[in-house]
């Protein structure tokens, strides 16, 4: 394994949780956007597999003038490549388990119109598709 199998679920130490469709959504990144590189995410794939990656950082050589024009005036789209570090398998149980303490923990800040019907489709999923599913309608 050197890679998980998307789509996946990415749990934030510090910032809730994110769903990774594809790994063109992880990939691409505006230079001036804020990407840490840290062991901080627990990614869990669809395979039952529990990741975590380094940011290989992008090595682009512009000169300050660009720096500022591209801030200014267009954000470009960069690539970058991820170090993945395969951890264990996980039960889904206990993705479950992280998913739920997130919703809960986020739940005055977050975007999401009604917690209460997604807690419930956590507490009655048997699969990572069906968390998937529930996190994404």
């Amino acid at each position: 394994m050197s890679q998980p199998n998307f789509p996946l679920i990415v749990i934030h130490t510090q910032e809730g949780l994110q769903i990774i469709p594809t790994e063109a959504d992880l990939c691409k990144v505006a230079p001036f956007g804020k990407f840490k590189n840290t062991d901080q995410e627990l990614v869990f794939d669809k395979e039952g597999n529990k990741w975590t990656y380094q940011v290989a950082p992008p090595q682009l050589k512009r000169s300050l003038a660009k720096k500022i024009l591209d801030y200014i005036l267009y954000n470009p789209i960069i690539e970058i490549k991820l170090e993945w570090t395969w951890r264990e398998t996980y039960q889904i149980h206990e993705l479950k388990k992280l998913l739920y303490q997130c919703i809960t923990k986020y739940k005055g800040v977050t975007k999401i119109a009604n917690i209460d019907a997604i807690k419930m489709a956590i507490t009655k999923a048997g699969s990572f598709n069906d968390l998937y599913k529930a996190l994404t309608r």
